[in-house]
């Protein structure tokens, strides 16, 4: 069942921060969000014009309501304004915790990203009652000084200390974040009253979009804890990573004046390929042991990058019908392409492994459709009919279909694996040779620059590499060959379908 949270917060207009961020989050790691809301906020990415605080008595009403007609996976605290509301809430966790363990993720939310206040001064020390009723306790580093009673910490060491005390002042977790100090990385831990849990590090992103960072990564564990509420490692890890891709991608958005908001539905593949990575995970870097095979293959891939249509994509020459004539085929690759992709998920050993291949092969259809409603109909192409197929997709997808039957996963994965490392390869290097917005085709270059599909490849690359692992250590030598052979046939079939529309037309204007 897809689990329920709650998320107990103040409201924000503009959607970034708040309750609307929660409901966002929640639904986007795959929960479902019920919501209370204790403030209406007249705020922006700009700042905060004013906040008209509830009656307890409302957002009393509002818990009962929920409490007595909701299973509650997981509950998350935000804004709360004010003693009264404070007082409130502790005295309805207090009830529910009474008859069930429901993890409650709070986030003491002080000051807003624009720097305005949110909560009362008097409420402080409600607000740290509250702390000892939550699993894990989510403070910025100005708040994380307030509920320490020390001064703002200067850096990780500092937050750390301060994270530990709290921690065992409150009996809780903390989770230390590390975006308001200085440094090219942000680091940032679990840290519980014997010391860190878990520690992570991102590249510090560098973009104006942090608004409601906090709400959001507190959403974010509460709905993880709500899948699994025995792993709070999985659970930190995931959402600051989930978190670093929705800020990476935030500027898609393009919202407000000021600190804008993240993205949070910057991709729903994320969670399956972290997860199919978790799995994959076979202690060494999967590109490092598939570094032979991609080595091996290093003719076939220059040839690929020196191909005339390749060429004149990128310089934006390419005819027009030489363009037409390959998406036509692209689209019965795809078709085909989807039906591997499907078996593939059939064999596949793990559940996460499974969704990442059904997802795929979802998605193929979904870019064959695409191709349709895009590309192929601005060049008056209505149908693409198997009949049309030409010889180099004939030949390759009959490579995948011939693999697909032999029903051996680790040939299949490797055979599958060229049309998204070596595509991967060729496109990101055309855009960022190429693209600019008057290429004649700089929407079609745009999609080489996928995150999307980049995750994708690597989450495939991690598949195949675990795969070689496994054989390698059985000594099984002659499944190694196999894969090898299945990997670098669909090789030379990558190279080739570039290369077929240039011939093709050659071939037509040569018979006229």
């Amino acid at each position: 069942m897809i689990p329920q949270v709650l998320t107990i917060a103040g409201t924000d207009p503009v959607g970034g921060a708040g309750l609307q961020a929660d409901i966002k989050t929640i639904s986007a790691l795959g929960g479902y969000a019920i919501s209370v809301v204790t403030a209406v906020v007249a705020q922006n990415t700009q700042g905060v014009r004013g906040i008209t605080q509830l009656k307890p008595n409302d957002i009393a009403k509002q818990l009962e309501a929920v409490v007595e007609d909701c299973n509650l996976a997981a509950l998350k605290i935000g804004m709360l304004g004010d003693a009264p509301t404070i007082n409130t809430v502790y005295d309805w966790v207090c009830q529910i915790q009474e008859k069930s363990s429901v993890p409650v993720v709070l986030d003491p939310v002080m000051v807003a990203t624009s720097g305005d206040l949110l909560l009362e001064d008097n409420a402080v020390e409600a607000l740290r009652k509250l702390c000892t009723l939550a699993t894990i306790v989510t403070p910025n580093v100005p708040e994380l000084a307030v509920l320490s009673e020390c001064p703002p910490a200067h850096s990780f060491d500092e937050a750390l200390t301060q994270a530990k005390k709290v921690a065992t002042v409150f009996n809780t977790m903390v989770a230390v974040k590390g975006g308001h100090l200085h440094g090219e990385q942000v680091y940032d831990a679990l840290v519980s009253a014997q010391g860190i849990i878990v520690e992570t590090s991102h590249p510090r992103l560098q973009t104006a979009n942090t608004h409601g960072t906090g709400c959001t990564f507190s959403s974010a564990l509460a709905t993880r804890l709500a899948h699994d509420t025995t792993d709070v490692v999985h659970a930190f890890k995931t959402s600051r990573e989930w978190l670093q891709h929705a800020i990476d991608e935030s500027d898609q958005l393009n919202v407000g004046q000021g600190n804008g908001p993240l993205h949070h539905f910057h991709d729903q593949r994320n969670s399956i390929t972290r997860d199919v990575d978790r799995v994959c995970d076979i202690g060494e870097p999967p590109r490092d042991l598939l570094s032979p095979w991609w080595d091996a293959i290093s003719l076939i891939r220059q040839d690929t990058d020196d191909l005339d249509f390749v060429q004149s994509l990128g310089k934006g020459t390419l005819r027009s019908e030489e363009f037409a004539w390959y998406l036509v085929q692209d689209s019965l690759y795809l078709r085909e392409y989807s039906r591997a992709l499907g078996v593939a998920a059939s064999l596949a050993p793990t559940i996460e492994e499974q969704c990442f291949w059904a997802h795929s092969s979802h998605e193929a259809l979904n870019a064959e459709r695409a191709l349709h409603d895009q590309w192929l109909h601005s060049f008056g192409i209505t149908a693409c009919d198997e009949h049309v197929a030409a010889k180099t997709t004939l030949q390759y997808t009959q490579h995948l279909s011939a693999t697909a039957q032999r029903m051996k996963y680790s040939e299949l994965v490797a055979a599958l694996l060229p049309c998204y490392w070596m595509y991967q390869d060729v496109g990101t290097k055309l855009h960022a040779q190429y693209n600019h917005l008057d290429h004649p085709y700089h929407a079609w270059l745009k999609t080489y620059a996928d995150p999307a599909f980049a995750r994708a490849t690597a989450s495939a690359i991690a598949i195949t590499g675990k795969e070689l692992h496994t054989l390698k250590q059985a000594g099984d030598s002659a499944s190694v060959a196999r894969m090898f052979a299945a990997f670098e046939t669909s090789a030379l079939y990558e190279r080739d379908f570039f290369a077929a529309p240039t011939i093709a037309l050659r071939d037509i204007a040569t018979v006229s």
